[in-house]
């Protein structure tokens, strides 16, 4: 799976590839840092931990220039996901 951590202007700062085959195997988004992942494989397993207590009216904060989930768009940056660079932005983000 891969993962991408953004500015505030939807700007890739990090792409980090996780690897249970011997390579990263894990990592530590700093809290508030916009982020996603994705998998790159089928039967990815994805293991999400999160400083409690839970709060589910913030779990789901998209930044401004992200659609939120099944909004139209949506599928378009989850395909972008798989192959985004640092430095680059999200599609229709120009």
């Amino acid at each position: 799976m891969v993962v991408l951590c953004f500015d505030e202007a939807g700007v890739v700062t990090e792409r980090i590839e996780l690897d249970a085959e011997g390579g990263n195997r894990g990592v530590e988004v700093p809290i508030g840092a916009w982020h996603t992942v994705a998998a790159l494989e089928p039967n990815t397993v994805v293991f999400e931990l999160k400083q409690g207590p839970y709060a589910a009216a913030s779990d789901k904060d998209f930044a401004a220039w992200a659609p939120n989930e099944g909004e139209v768009g949506a599928e378009r940056f989850e395909r972008w996901y798989h192959t985004a660079q640092v430095g680059e932005r999200p599609p229709g983000c120009d």
